[in-house]
């Protein structure tokens, strides 16, 4: 229950970006090996970015990615925050209980 908390919380105060945002896809999982997906919604004025980036498949030792978003300021400072993927990987171990 706190995960659900956590991710409708993390909704709310994100809403108008995920509602009215510009989305863009950054990874295809029709190019390279298809292993890798992302996307990035962004506000109008840039003020707020949200990039997801998938693995489809879990590869032993998988090679580094690098994602570039798109419409960033330059000379702007921006704050990643990473997911938690301790709790995560919990929830998926439990099959998602």
């Amino acid at each position: 229950l706190a995960e659900m908390r956590d991710q409708i919380s993390f909704y709310v105060s994100h809403r108008e970006v995920l509602q009215r945002g510009v989305l863009s896809r950054l990874a295809s999982p029709y190019e390279g090996d298809g292993n890798l997906m992302s996307w990035q919604i962004a506000a109008d004025d840039g003020s707020i970015v949200i990039v997801e980036c998938l693995r489809i498949l879990s590869r032993p030792n998988p090679p580094t990615c690098r994602i570039h978003p798109r419409g960033l300021e330059p000379g702007s400072l921006y704050v990643v925050r990473p997911f938690d993927s301790a709790a995560d990987q919990a929830v998926l171990a439990s099959n998602g209980t």
